[in-house]
């Protein structure tokens, strides 16, 4: 059978000496498309994850599971097979096509959000899961006319600390647009704001990512679109909402001529240890040598109240040989923030007609884009201002584009 995608495993990031290793396989009994979403991992050690689709009930379009894998086992156990549970009009009431990942609780249940699917007119679900397997749904979105709650939710959910989980909704609330909402764990959700629609409005809309929380108890997060400054060359913003519904937008992209402070930001920002955000923007920035009009990714860092700092712009020598296109970041104990970036030219002429035709396919299924998992790219360490690199080559042989 045919292994399709792996789990990996990377020592802590040195200096020199990584030791790289493949602990797990999937197949396509256990879920083996698109495992997008990174793991959590248990207080008991063991790894728990996502597939976007695939699993029992699943094939290349269709499905999704929840899997584990214990850290002294090369076995992927399959928790959850979405899809168990099929309408007489073929839809899964009991979610499909789980593109975040999963957050787990005091208890250890695991809460997650499913894309597709649910009891209403197939427009996601918000879920949880025991660490046996067993799955409930908490709330099917589009349960109010005109889907006025929101629908198909692309991101994953955080726990805030006040024991309630925040999340977003890439269509749907009263503009079509997108949601940011609250939910009890008992499955009580409240609408805290819906985006404008493209064009109608500066604060942005859809493909609002996963959110963070601040020191300050405020939620943190970003739109790829929209804004007070959104036009042809791009836009998007940052904004931070309260717990009851007030919304603030920080920043709003391209500011300054083509974009140079970046567009597009499309990966969750990171709560720093000094108290501000840093995150990246697809494209923007002062860097040239890659395809996109307006610059080709930046990293930036941005205050709770608003001021932004752009540390880098990718290809900025022109040839882009520190990659570009630029996903989330992480920060490590050491305080640097670590990241990966879509690919270098070299990479990029080898995959961009596979990409291009994998990304038209989701677009033209999908009313949102879905974050497409990197195939060949840069993992990346930047400081203040200064870049270095490293490049991790993982194989596309048995993907599908």
């Amino acid at each position: 059978m045919t292994l399709l995608t792996g789990l990996l495993s990377l020592t802590a990031i040195a200096a020199q000496g990584q030791t790289f290793q493949n602990i797990g396989d999937f197949t396509s009994g256990n879920g083996a498309w698109f495992p997008n979403a990174p793991l959590t991992q248990g207080p008991n050690g063991i790894l728990y994850g996502t597939t976007q689709r695939g699993g029992t009930h699943g094939d290349g379009n269709s499905g999704g599971t929840v899997f584990q894998l214990a850290l002294n086992s090369s076995t992927v156990t399959t928790l959850y097979n979405f899809c168990s549970q099929v309408s007489s009009v073929g839809v899964c009431t009991d979610g499909e096509f789980i593109n975040g990942g999963l957050i787990q609780d005091s208890d250890g249940n695991f809460y997650g959000t499913t894309y597709f699917g649910g009891a209403n007119t197939n427009t996601g679900s918000v879920f949880k899961l025991t660490s046996g397997g067993v799955l409930t749904t908490l709330y099917d979105f589009c349960s109010v006319n005109s889907c006025a709650d929101g629908a198909s939710p692309q991101m994953g959910l955080l726990l805030g600390t006040d024991g309630n989980f925040y999340g977003t909704t890439s269509s749907g609330g009263a503009y079509q647009s997108g949601t940011v909402f609250k939910i009890t764990p008992a499955g009580a959700l409240t609408t805290l704001y819906s985006f404008c629609g493209r064009g109608l409005c500066p604060n942005g809309g859809g493909e609002a990512v996963t959110l963070v929380e601040g020191s300050d108890g405020e939620f943190y997060g970003t739109t790829s679109w929209g804004g007070a400054h959104a036009g042809t060359l791009g836009g998007g913003m940052v904004f931070k909402i309260s717990s009851s519904g007030t919304f603030n937008t920080l920043y709003s992209f391209c500011a300054l001529t083509n974009c140079a402070d970046g567009s597009t930001p499309e990966a969750a920002l990171v709560a720093a240890s000094d108290g501000n955000f840093y995150g990246t923007t697809g494209t923007g920035g002062t860097g040239s040598g890659c395809s996109n009009t307006a610059g080709c990714g930046t990293i930036f860092k941005i205050t709770p109240e608003g001021q932004l700092t752009t540390l880098y712009s990718f290809c900025s020598a022109g040839n882009c040989s520190n990659g570009y296109i630029p996903s989330g970041l992480v920060q490590g104990s050491d305080g640097n923030f670590y990241g990966t970036a879509l690919a270098s030219p070299t990479v990029r002429r080898r995959l961009s007609s596979r990409l291009r035709r994998a990304v038209h396919t989701i677009r033209s299924s999908l009313s949102a884009a879905i974050p497409f998992p990197s195939a060949m790219g840069l993992c990346y360490r930047p400081a203040a201002v200064s870049f270095t690199a490293q490049m991790v080559d993982r194989s596309l042989a048995g993907r599908k584009a």
